[in-house]
């Protein structure tokens, strides 16, 4: 299939976050289950979960999350500020989400407990990493550090749940929890951290969403990595520099029901 013009690309997309980045259409995405809660605490904590475990089948994705959830209870951020990694790793008895167990999940819980009672939230110890003028990947690479203090040193294994741009990731987890809370609250996205500024954000880049980019012409390097999801990222500012990553949601909507291939054909 040949590649768009750059003009017809940009056009594409425009067109594809118009009809696509609705609302309505979240019932596929795991960023439904953080809008079950209200107080930025638990959404904070809740979009945690909901990322760490967006890699594989979007049904299987949304129900692991409702699992871990459903454990945490009404209000996960009062769970994790007493949290007891012996007691409260029962709830998640019998958890498994491909590769990740529960003894996993638990780690990582106990590593976001920690930052809760460091910091007091999950928003504060994000920011307590950033500095004036920072690229986003130092602020990234301070929180996962200190989220992995809390798990231990003796539990690094698991550490895939919450990579950092310095392992050379992508970071599509990551990245989309970050526009979950960094991105204005237009219904999908909340606006919790507006502090940490929308235009700064890196695209959160997958095999999928990778295979949709190459096609319109916006990625040439081959690895999957962040390298990769920065330039993907600087075509979208060109498009959007104040809120580059808009075109997420919309993007991996298309690449989920597969009609990305169909849309390329108009172009």
């Amino acid at each position: 299939m040949p590649r768009p013009s750059r003009r017809a690309a940009y056009a594409l997309l425009d067109d594809v976050y118009g009809r696509y980045h609705r609302v309505e259409l979240m019932g596929i995405d795991p960023v439904s289950r953080v809008h079950r809660f209200s107080k930025p605490e638990d959404v904070e904590i809740a979009g945690l979960v909901a990322a760490a475990l967006a890699y594989g089948r979007v049904a299987s994705v949304v129900n692991s999350v409702d699992k871990v959830l459903a454990a945490l209870g009404p209000s996960p951020y009062d769970t994790l500020k007493s949290f007891d990694r012996r007691r409260d790793g029962k709830r998640l008895a019998g958890f498994v989400h491909r590769f990740t167990t529960a003894e996993d999940m638990t780690d990582f819980l106990q590593g976001v407990a920690h930052l809760v009672g460091e910091y007091g939230s999950v928003k504060n110890a994000f920011l307590a990493g950033d500095e004036a003028g920072a690229t986003i990947d130092v602020p990234m690479a301070a929180f996962t550090a200190r989220l992995r203090e809390g798990i231990g040193k003796s539990r690094h294994a698991n550490s895939y749940l919450w990579p950092t741009p310095g392992d050379g990731s992508a970071c599509k987890r990551y990245n989309l929890f970050l526009r979950w809370m960094a991105r204005p609250d237009d219904g999908v996205d909340f606006g919790l951290w507006p502090e940490v500024g929308a235009h700064r954000l890196v695209m959160p880049l997958d095999v999928h969403v990778a295979r949709i980019c190459r096609a319109l012409g916006l990625l040439q390097r081959k690895s999957n990595d962040w390298k990769a999801a920065c330039e993907v990222t600087a075509h979208l500012r060109k498009l959007c520099p104040e809120d580059p990553i808009r075109y997420d949601f919309a993007i991996t909507h298309i690449g989920i029901t597969g009609r990305w291939k169909e849309l390329l054909k108009t172009v």
